[in-house]
């Protein structure tokens, strides 16, 4: 069976990436982010994933993290983000949910909220 991580990545980046009521509001939406990018901008961090099998389906839990970085001194501008990239994940329907969180200018967490991302794959 081939992992659905990348699909997954890809699929992520292109409904944020494109999205065009999220881009007006953050310097862009990122893999890797060069030392002098300004803020706020969204990442994509660390995913895992883990296989499951049952008696009729087989697939995988995939966890995916996206960041939202900004220098606002409260939670109000990342939380505003936030909203925007579920609203253009969630524009489309879609068999995947997300793993979001949000991160203030001190590096503290500012929100978070993590959901199961479950596929199911035939074998490959």
């Amino acid at each position: 069976m081939r992992s659905a991580m990348w699909p997954l990545q890809t699929a992520i980046f292109q409904r944020l990436s494109t999205d065009e009521e999220l881009n007006a509001r953050v310097t862009g939406v990122l893999d890797a982010v060069s030392k002098d990018q300004k803020k706020p901008y969204v990442t994509t961090g660390d995913d895992d994933v883990s296989s499951f099998e049952t008696k009729t389906s087989k697939g995988e839990i995939i966890n995916v993290v996206l960041h939202c970085w900004s220098d606002y001194s409260g939670k109000k501008e990342a939380m505003q983000i936030l909203d925007l990239m579920l609203q253009a994940i969630t524009r489309e329907p879609s068999s995947y949910i997300f793993n979001v969180s949000a991160v203030n200018a001190a590096g503290e967490s500012a929100w978070s909220e993590k959901f199961t991302i479950r596929t199911n794959k035939e074998e490959a």
